[in-house]
Order: structure tokens, then sequence, then C-alpha cells
């Protein structure tokens, strides 16, 4: 996996444009190996800071067919299915994530699950 640096959320003219250079460079090194799920969870992250969630949610769905047991990717997609406003996949997707977070010990990302549930 290419290393490319930080990201940064853009609010700015040019944050924004930073941004779209940010998420090109994330698609260009996801050719090259379009199974690097933390390639792909690193464009999913600029999408939805970008506001182009539906792309995020894409990609993060794209992570859990290649590896199910990506907890944060469940997080992640959850948040996105918010931001679409689909609120019934987003709850399934966060309830699905807790308990893949709960078996795998991952608890940073099972109380994020749990704060975005109200549990």
């Amino acid at each position: 996996m290419a290393y490319i640096g930080r990201y940064t959320p853009g609010g700015s003219v040019r944050g924004d444009v930073m941004s779209q250079d940010r998420i090109e460079q994330f698609k260009k090194v996801l050719e090259m190996d379009p199974n690097d799920e933390v390639v792909r969870f690193g464009l999913g992250k600029l999408y939805a800071e970008a506001g182009q969630h539906q792309e995020a949610a894409e990609q993060f769905q794209a992570i859990l067919k290649l590896k199910p047991d990506y907890s944060a990717a469940y997080l992640e997609l959850g948040k996105a299915y918010r931001a679409l406003e689909r609120p019934g996949d987003a709850e399934a997707t966060l309830r699905q994530g807790l308990e893949v977070a709960q078996q795998k010990g991952d608890l940073h990302i099972r109380n994020q699950i749990q704060a975005l549930l109200g549990a």
C-alpha cells in the first residue's frame, strides 16, 4: 500500500480543492489494488468529509464485502446512511457493527456505535 499522507477536512475553497485532490490521489492508489480496504476506508472518510455521502457509503459497503469483520466500516457506513437520511439502514448497519465490534473486542468502535445508537 502506498502512503498518501494526512488528509484534512476542508471548509474553505482551498480546503475543498485540497479535499478533491486528496480524493483523486486515493482513487489512483485504489486502482493499483482495488482490494486494499485501508485505502478504501481513507477514501470513504474523505468522501464523507466532502459531503459526498453516497460515494462514502459505496466505499464502506465495498470494504464490508472484502472484509466483513472490519468494524470501523460499519460505523462509518452507518454515519453515511444517516447523512443520506436512511435511518433504517443506518440502524441495521450500526447494530450489525456493534455485534462485530463486540465479537472482535474492538471496544473503541463498540463505544462509538453505542453512542450513535443511544445505548
